[in-house]
């Protein structure tokens, strides 16, 4: 028999323990709101997360508050269909089942829906490199599904954080891909500017040396302000003759890098451009000039 639960927490099961379930875990817990009963995870069975022994499979009932799914797409549909059947059979069930993907369609839970469990998902906006520590704060989250959730889940997002969004359908690729080109794109974007880099061969170390503090105070610049006051460079101080020098080296040396220079040099501009209509038209109107004495 499974013991009460404290009136307000939510007793939760997690299918999957790789790195977005460690990176996850910490910030559930750390709500006072959640009570981790069980883990399963075939590749990872015999670990141990947040005291639990990572389970070889979900033999374990399913009789939990909340049901996360941090598994690849590819394992949804049949996984999907498995946990049906068993919600079909078992008494005291899952009230509500959530993946961790915001790219995989809700449709891949429909089945769940069938079986009678509110479906939707949980994602943190955070990223969660193999093999590296969880982030010490996910500040942002975003909650969708069946609007039965936002009821259920509105005391564990409160305790959570205070900032969330909640996808209606159509917005969740959108709030991804936002993500990925926010974060995935830095890494290869560092290792590119390595190959540009003009130093020794000797010495590899030197292009993150000379670009990882730059990139660091940009984003230490974005905390503090908008981004057409946190971009700088020859296309933010309007220096157009610098930009076409970038251009016909590229044209001779990386003319595959022209595309990519090209469009972000005219998200600079676009910026630079429309912070100067919107300082101008926030600008006080001109006094009239008064008429001089004679």
């Amino acid at each position: 028999m499974l013991e009460t639960r404290p009136a307000g927490r939510l007793r939760i099961g997690l299918l999957g323990a790789g790195s977005a379930s460690r990176g996850v875990l910490p910030s559930l817990l750390g709500t006072g709101q959640v009570d981790l009963a069980w883990v399963a995870d075939p590749l990872h069975a015999g670990e141990r997360m947040a005291g639990q022994v990572v389970l070889p499979d979900i033999a374990t009932p399913l009789a939990v508050d909340l049901l996360l799914l941090a598994v690849p797409e590819s394992a949804l549909p049949d996984l999907v269909d498995n946990l049906a059947a068993r919600l079909r059979q078992e008494s005291g069930r899952c009230r509500a089942v959530l993946q961790f993907s915001a790219s995989s369609p809700l449709a891949l839970l429909e089945p769940l829906r069938a079986a009678g469990v509110w479906a939707g998902l949980l994602h943190p906006m955070q990223t969660f490199p193999q093999d590296a520590p969880p982030p010490e704060n996910i500040s942002f989250w975003a909650l969708g599904g069946d609007d039965e959730l936002r009821g259920y889940l509105g005391g564990l997002m409160a305790h959570l954080t205070d900032d969330w969004i909640w996808l209606e359908p159509g917005q969740q690729i959108p709030y991804h891909l936002c993500g990925v080109l926010a974060s995935n794109f830095l890494p290869p974007l560092l290792s590119l500017c390595e190959s540009l880099w003009p130093g020794e061969p000797g010495e590899p170390g030197q292009a993150r040396r000379a670009l990882l503090p730059i990139m660091h105070q940009t984003l230490a610049n974005l905390l503090r302000y908008p981004p057409h006051r946190a971009v700088s460079g020859p296309a933010a101080r309007g220096d157009l003759g610098t930009v076409n020098r970038h251009l016909a080296w590229l044209e001779e040396e990386r003319p595959d890098l022209i595309p990519l220079y090209s469009r972000l040099t005219e998200e600079i501009l676009t910026l630079r451009r429309t912070a100067g209509e919107r300082d101008q038209a926030s600008a006080p109107a001109a006094a009239p000039e008064q008429e001089k004495s004679l």
